[in-house]
């Protein structure tokens, strides 16, 4: 990680101030980095405390965002304890943007989940339409080569709950971040055709073979 200012105590307190010309915003997001404990205040408002680290930046919604940000300035404070190992802070807040496609878009209601030895299902309400997602990897410890295939497979199933038949479209977004260590490595990805298939393809600019090592 690109570290800016080095952070040595086990204790360390931040604010940030900011203006706002509208207060009622909604969609708003901790963008969070952290090692380790944390707790985060807005205008005074615990929004979200943790105990442990992440390897990476997670998006918390802020709830009732209208009701807690305020037209002018804001205060955005953390308090963060190191308790072993390294420390890294880095937070911000961010908006998620309504486009033309998806601003008329509706939740599915999620109905069930099953999680088993080698798979997750999970199942939806989308409208009229009932949708199954199922995530497995195949983790057959008695086929070593199976187990070494770092592939998972994403089925998805969509029922008419009345018969009738429905137009369903799906949409599998993911985030180059699986491709990276650290987030600050570059990222190229492309996209190609193979076998009769659409292949997108993503992954760190440097391939440092054997470079790293552990004890």
């Amino acid at each position: 990680m690109a570290v800016k200012t080095p952070w040595r105590s086990d204790d360390l307190w931040v604010r940030r101030e900011f203006t706002m010309l509208n207060h009622n915003e909604e969609d708003v997001y901790l963008k969070l980095n952290h090692d380790d404990n944390v707790e985060v205040f807005l205008n005074g408002k615990e929004i979200y405390n943790t105990q442990g680290w992440v390897h990476k930046y997670i998006y918390i919604p802020v709830k009732n965002a209208s009701s807690v940000l305020k037209t002018g300035k804001n205060v955005l404070a953390i308090h963060i304890k190191n308790t072993a190992g390294g420390r890294y802070l880095d937070f911000g807040l961010v908006k998620e943007e309504k486009t033309a496609a998806t601003k008329n878009v509706v939740n599915a209601v999620q109905n069930n989940v099953d999680v088993k030895a080698t798979q997750t299902i999970y199942d939806f309400t989308c409208g009229p339409v009932d949708f199954k997602v199922s995530f497995a990897s195949p983790l057959i410890l008695t086929d070593v080569d199976l187990t070494a295939r770092p592939v998972s497979y994403v089925t998805f199933t969509a029922t008419s709950k009345d018969g009738r038949a429905r137009n369903v479209e799906v949409l599998l977004n993911t985030s180059t971040n699986l491709a990276v260590n650290t987030p600050a490595q570059e990222v190229e990805a492309k996209k190609y055709s193979l076998g009769g298939l659409s292949v997108l393809k993503a992954g760190t600019v440097a391939q440092p073979v054997l470079a790293k090592k552990r004890r």
